[in-house]
């Protein structure tokens, strides 16, 4: 079963990445032209105007086919016990800003708020990219579920020598029994409605995989939810103190 996930992950993946790429050219080349053009007929500037919304949707349409190509492969690996991480000292509080501008750029119309541990560096040993991957997929699950008018809210909090990543959504709010499940394989919560299309359905592996990681970095995953009163998705890691102990 594995084998078959990877290879159709990797054989997915060439084509969707082409296309990602042509629609970006297009866009490069569309705004180059409204930028040398100050004097186009409105007509002509409405139209590449309209262009320009339908491939930025079209872009953010090939990112969530990836990410569900991504969730595949990973699911290969973590099945063949290949899924491995690189860690290195990292800064988290960094890291987890840096995440969340990436994602506002990608999301312009939700409102993102950030709340850290002002002039602290928090140092963890970590795979960057990893961590990323897993802010994303904990931000994106808020998205997904929560009114496109309410701010998705995200959090970085110290608790003695482990650090605490967090975010609060006021989405529907999750059962117990919900809770307990929503970490396994495939998992979705089918009588949840989904509020934002420009952020896909999923495929369930999301959280499993994000689960899988976290305990790679010798962290924890967690929610915490009251039904129709929104979730706090969070994870922790071990911090290191400058001297490199844990």
């Amino acid at each position: 079963m594995q084998f078959f996930l990877g290879m159709t992950g990797h054989e997915l993946k060439t084509p969707v990445t082409t296309l990602k790429g042509t629609f970006q050219l297009l866009q490069r080349k569309e705004q180059r032209l409204l930028a040398t053009r100050p004097h186009l007929d409105p007509k002509m500037r409405s139209f590449l105007e309209t262009l320009s919304e339908h491939l930025a949707h079209a872009v953010r349409q090939v990112d969530i086919q990836t990410r569900f190509i991504n969730d595949l492969l990973d699911l290969a690996r973590i099945q063949a016990n290949t899924l491995k991480v690189e860690v290195q000292r990292c800064d988290l509080s960094s890291l987890v800003k840096t995440t969340v501008e990436d994602l506002r750029l990608a999301v312009p119309e939700r409102m993102l708020q950030l709340i850290l541990p002002e002039q602290i560096t928090v140092t963890v040993l970590a795979d960057s990219d990893r961590l990323r991957q897993v802010l994303t997929n904990y931000v994106t699950n808020a998205l997904r579920y929560s009114s496109p008018s309410l701010p998705v809210v995200i959090g970085l909090t110290l608790q003695k020598n482990l650090a605490r990543v967090w975010m609060r959504d006021q989405g529907p709010g999750l059962t117990p029994e919900a809770q307990r499940d929503i970490w396994q394989r495939y998992h979705q919560v089918k009588s949840t409605r989904i509020q934002s299309s420009d952020v896909g359905k999923g495929l369930g592996l999301g959280l499993y995989i994000c689960q899988t990681l976290i305990a790679q970095h010798h962290g924890e995953v967690g929610v915490e939810s009251t039904p129709g009163e929104g979730s706090t998705f969070w994870f922790t890691l071990p911090m290191i103190s400058d001297a490199g102990s844990v």
